[in-house]
């Protein structure tokens, strides 16, 4: 047996699971082994199939109901199928037991991170810090949990810890400088998106972030560095999207659209490949406007919250991050930044809306978890949550905050379209953004829906206009600030003793201020981006 085992770890040691796996099945079939089925439960896991290594733990449990090792692994199932309720009971029965399991509680912590409640995941890796106050993973979460409730500078504290835990981590100091980018202490951003690369050559992203600080030329070092990568065999996927959108950036910069668009449609190419796809149907505007009439015709009635509620919202690269930062100048908004909640919720609400069932505790689940992350921020008359893609719930966000404000920032089609296509956005987000026929279907998909949401006349939605708004800021400003009973300042239009940092793709263009920018004549590239022209 003890063969068997040492073999099936070197499998799993390779990434051979497969191997693994017909090693473990062919023993079990002589004689069950407790050990032997936990092993292809862990499999399971690595593999993402939850729901069969679920199937295993439970037999196991039966036999051995406190194994904390398998109340973990349950645990870790759970929070693979996203049911972080379960996920979470099953590390706390874990902890119960053997409170000094670390596994457990960076799980748990993972756990409520992803359920978006970002205190207790912080309650839950302090508790582990005072048993060991040096695991690294714990201080890149708490860093995670930070940065979340805009507490920025514990945010960056935590970066530091981790970076002095592992120092030859590569991704601590890519993170790292982003935060020294929110410092606004930009030198010292170059140099830890530098020491990044320095550490690992194959990761680069960090030449990108480099690039667009310093906006090199392709006569420099710096480009030839970045040409040498393109033989580079270690590069993963998502590094060889990165360097192609590099180059991209450095000969848009030089009017050289030709290889502009040859190593854009390269980068996005790459990226759209390596990501698991975007589902154009995933939300169906006539599935959003049947739910919705349910919920509309069953007169859900909520009190207004204590504060004002401002959404901002539209296409993403519309302009939703310097109105936000407009906004937040005046001392009696808070700016919470892109809050995923309602998207996210919602978005999970739709794909099992049945109109036999009545969801009103879900949708006052999905009120009550909204609220209780803002009591994570500032007591202020107005709260902003920027994320663009609210524009799906408009009518029920003013369902369950009926004194909601919706400010609408829209753009110019080519220019939102050429702006999605020139940015590489988180993991998992906005994976509609890496192929031109997907990025035009959502548009389109996006002005349905706000002709949808403008046929209840009873929700009122104020536009700001990307253009106008570049080009007389003072007056659609202070229009706004009229609007919602604000005093305006033009002081207001100066961003650069702002303490409130940008966590978008648009950091650096809002640190920057308002600024014109100078397009080039998309429809001479009709054969290009023919559909972001129409």
């Amino acid at each position: 047996m003890q063969d068997h085992q040492e073999k099936i770890q070197t499998y799993l040691n390779a990434q051979k699971y497969n191997q693994a796996l017909q090693l473990i099945n062919k023993n079990l079939k002589i004689k069950f082994d407790f050990d032997l089925l936990n092993y292809r439960a862990v499999i399971y896991l690595i593999q993402s199939k939850y729901d069969a290594a679920l199937s295993e733990l439970n037999e196991l449990l039966k036999i051995s109901p406190n194994n904390s090792n398998i109340l973990c692994n349950i645990g870790i199932a759970y929070n693979g199928k996203k049911d972080y309720t379960k996920a979470i009971t099953f590390f706390n029965k874990c902890l119960s037991i053997d409170p000094n399991l670390t596994e457990a509680y960076l799980n748990l912590s993972e756990s409520f991170y992803q359920n978006f409640d970002y205190v207790l995941s912080l309650e839950t890796l302090k508790k582990l810090n005072l048993k060991n106050a040096n695991i690294e993973r714990s201080y890149q979460l708490m860093a995670s949990c930070y940065r979340e409730i805009n507490d920025f500078e514990n945010h960056h504290q935590s970066l530091l810890f981790a970076t002095k835990i592992n120092p030859g981590n590569f991704l601590n100091y890519y993170h790292l400088g982003f935060s020294f980018i929110w410092k606004k202490e930009i030198d010292l951003a170059v140099k830890s998106f530098q020491h990044s690369f320095d550490l690992n050559n194959s990761y680069t992203p960090c030449l990108y972030q480099i690039n667009k600080i310093k906006k090199f030329r392709s006569d420099s070092n710096f480009f030839t560095t970045l040409t040498s990568q393109i033989t580079n065999h270690n590069l993963s996927p998502d590094s060889k999207a990165y360097l192609q959108l590099t180059l991209s950036d450095i000969y848009y910069e030089e009017q050289n659209y030709t290889n502009f668009f040859k190593y854009l449609h390269s980068a996005n190419k790459i990226k759209n490949n390596s990501i698991s796809g975007y589902q154009r149907d995933t939300l169906k505007l006539d599935l959003i406007q049947k739910f919705f009439s349910f919920v509309y015709d069953n007169q859900i009635k909520y009190d207004p919250p204590d504060f004002t509620p401002i959404f901002i919202l539209g296409m993403p690269r519309s302009g939703s991050s310097i109105i936000e930062q407009s906004l937040s100048q005046t001392d009696e908004v808070y700016a919470a930044g892109e809050i995923p909640i309602i998207h996210e919720k919602f978005s999970n609400l739709l794909h099992s809306f049945n109109p036999k069932t009545f969801m009103i505790d879900e949708i006052t689940a999905i009120r009550n978890q909204y609220l209780h992350l803002l009591n994570s921020f500032p007591k202020k008359r107005f709260v902003i949550d920027k994320l663009p893609l609210n524009f799906f719930w408009i009518g029920f966000i003013h369902l369950i905050f009926p004194n909601a404000i919706f400010i609408h920032t829209q753009r110019k089609k080519v220019d939102t379209c050429m702006s999605l296509y020139r940015t590489f956005f988180a993991d998992g987000v906005l994976n509609f953004s890496y192929k031109i026929e997907h990025i035009d279907s959502f548009f389109n998909t996006y002005l349905s829906c706000m002709e949808f949401w403008r046929s209840f006349t009873h929700i009122n939605i104020y536009d700001i206009d990307y253009a106008n708004f570049i080009n007389s800021p003072s007056k659609v400003l202070s229009d706004l600030f009229k609007n919602l009973n604000l005093n305006y300042s033009s002081q207001f239009l100066n961003f650069s003793d702002s303490n409130r940092p940008v966590k978008t793709a648009s950091l650096l263009q809002v640190q920057g201020g308002i600024q014109k920018f100078s397009y080039p004549k998309w429809d001479l590239f009709q054969d290009e981006i023919n559909s972001f022209l129409s």
